[in-house]
């Protein structure tokens, strides 16, 4: 007997490996991206194995999502001074 889904309105994960997903381009991506000409802020429709390079190395990112920064963005150590 199967278990009933906790989230019945949640968006089923597809299994297909030929699914495609759309991402976007952020700044961090070179002129190509997944062997295409793109420019930042591009929507590009990728499988999860044509995207997977380009989402470690942050040159893509899923529809709706936003780079989280680490840090405050600046290029000086943080002060120690207590």
């Amino acid at each position: 007997m199967a278990k009933k889904p906790v989230n019945p309105e949640a968006e089923a994960i597809s299994t297909d490996p030929n699914a495609k997903r759309t991402y976007v381009v952020t700044d961090k991506a070179p002129p190509y991206v997944a062997g295409r000409r793109v420019q930042a802020g591009d929507p590009l429709e990728l499988t999860e194995y044509e995207a997977r390079a380009e989402l470690q190395q942050l040159h893509i990112l899923p529809e709706g999502e936003q780079l989280s920064p680490i840090d405050n963005g600046s290029s000086e150590p943080a002060s120690t001074d207590a």
